[in-house]
């Protein structure tokens, strides 16, 4: 069967759709919603996608071609818990599948290639000598008892008390704020490098308009805005991506606010499970958060081979 490499203007979406839709371990990070927003803000970026094709897409890997300084990297996919190759396929048409894909980073002269692999279907990886790397998430079974022991937390209560709205964001000046929010909350925990953009936020809010994949809440009390939470949908699954509140009035129990509303939000529209997204080893304070919430360790794998170019950039770096 032929295998094709597809950038994103030329992928069809109705046949991408399909793929994502009724492959068994597909994602929000699979759709071309999530793909399609990098290009813009990040012009070092492109999206590309490996296709199985024949009169429909049988299977298929997205990445994100990162450039800089004139060399590439290939992530499956980044800033997310999910990637890989989505489809049906037996685990020796998985592995041409993935050399072909090897191969062609070779030829590129890249310096690393990452897949993540959430549901522990890519062990294949293994074999064509990918380091496996092993982190974790959180999530919520919204069907299970479990999910309803955060509305007991005095932080819940005391939310409902200060009687806070929440809501959907509505124009480009509540992204600004949220910006700012993200920016905040990047200095107070000294991070070295800001991770997106302003244009990054922008071009999320903008495609959700015409998605049903973005839910991106705000919670203010008399017109000021407190706290943001973004998430996406996808599926049976609500994704939570990131979020950010002002220092000030963390008293007031903002983030428990949006995190009830996003769990009732979630069950009302029957979903099945909340991804609550990675946390650093050590950030105690939100994995208890998250846990508070009835969320359950999930361990899952970042499949990550590097060019002997990437293991020389790497070796240099640890001595700058």
């Amino acid at each position: 069967m032929p295998l094709f490499l597809k950038k994103l203007n030329q992928i069809d979406e109705k046949k991408w759709e399909n793929l994502v839709l009724t492959s068994k371990y597909s994602s929000f990070y699979h759709t071309l919603f999530w793909a399609g927003i990098w290009e813009k803000p990040f012009p070092f970026c492109e999206a590309l996608f490996f296709v199985l094709e024949e009169q429909n897409y049988l299977a298929g890997l997205p990445l994100i071609r990162f450039k800089k300084k004139g060399l590439l990297s290939f992530f499956s996919m980044p800033f997310g818990t999910y990637g890989g190759v989505i489809g049906n396929l037996s685990e020796e048409q998985k592995i041409q599948f993935l050399r072909r894909v090897v191969k062609f980073g070779t030829e590129k002269k890249h310096l690393r290639l990452q897949i993540v692999d959430f549901f522990d279907q890519n062990k294949e990886l293994e074999k064509l000598n990918f380091k496996k790397i092993p982190t974790f998430t959180h999530t919520i079974n919204l069907e299970n008892s479990r999910s309803e022991i955060g509305f007991q937390k005095r932080g819940y209560e005391q939310s409902l008390k200060k009687e806070l709205s929440v809501r959907e964001i509505g124009s480009l000046d509540e992204v600004k704020i949220c910006y700012q929010l993200y920016l905040t909350t990047a200095q107070k925990h000294q991070l070295k490098q800001v991770k997106y953009p302003l244009k990054f936020y922008e071009n999320l809010f903008l495609s959700g308009a015409n998605s049903n994949h973005l839910k991106w809440w705000i919670v203010s009390k008399e017109k000021q805005i407190m706290a943001y939470q973004i998430n996406f949908v996808c599926k049976d699954t609500l994704y939570y991506w990131d979020g950010a509140s002002w220092p000030d009035f963390l008293p007031d129990r903002p983030n428990d606010a949006l995190m009830g509303h996003s769990i009732k939000w979630a069950k009302e529209n029957s979903l099945k499970f909340y991804n609550l997204g990675g946390s650093p080893e050590k950030a105690e304070g939100l994995i208890k958060f998250k846990e508070d919430w009835g969320g359950e360790r999930k361990n899952y794998f970042i499949y990550e081979r590097q060019s002997t170019l990437g293991k020389i950039q790497k070796a240099v770096r640890k001595f700058l």
